[in-house]
């Protein structure tokens, strides 16, 4: 549960930051303020928009927070496509972990891309995206297409 005091305390506007690990990777989702108790390291996605959003649909079902490292050159393009494919979720960018320049950055997918936009970008990124609510998720128009497929075939 300790992300959630982490994200108490990014409200509160106090750093948080962690002891050097084994893995970026690992340390970004500890300071993301989301979810730690599954995650999804999906590795670097495609660089191009069309692939990459075909990868972010993939992912989209996971109720898992998403783990992505990303280059600078390509942070603001797939932000943008996050939010496009993924929609108003919870995220975090997080940049030069466990160095001097070490940043967390904390809002939702459409607040992040249109930041990242204009921004500046040096360092190693790592995006860390909260999974699709269980309670609020609805199905694909495909995922709802394969559902009734299946179920006529099996329901009288």
């Amino acid at each position: 549960p300790g992300y959630k005091l982490v994200r108490d305390c990014q409200t509160a506007g106090v750093m948080v930051t962690s002891v050097p690990g084994a893995s970026a990777m690992l340390t970004a989702v500890q300071l993301s303020g989301l979810p730690t108790d599954q995650f999804f390291y999906a590795g670097f996605l495609a660089p191009k928009t069309t692939a990459r959003k075909k990868q972010l649909q993939e992912l989209a079902g996971l109720t898992a927070t998403l783990i992505i490292p990303e280059a600078p050159h390509r942070i603001a393009e797939t932000l943008a496509d996050c939010a496009a494919v993924l929609g108003d979720r919870a995220a975090a960018v997080t940049r030069e972990l466990t160095k001097k320049f070490e940043e967390v950055r904390a809002g939702s997918l459409p607040e992040l891309a249109a930041h990242y936009e204009t921004a500046q970008v040096r360092g190693e990124f790592v995006l860390v995206i909260a999974g699709r609510d269980e309670n609020t998720a609805q199905l694909s128009d495909k995922d709802l297409s394969a559902l009734v497929k299946k179920s006529m075939k099996t329901i009288s």
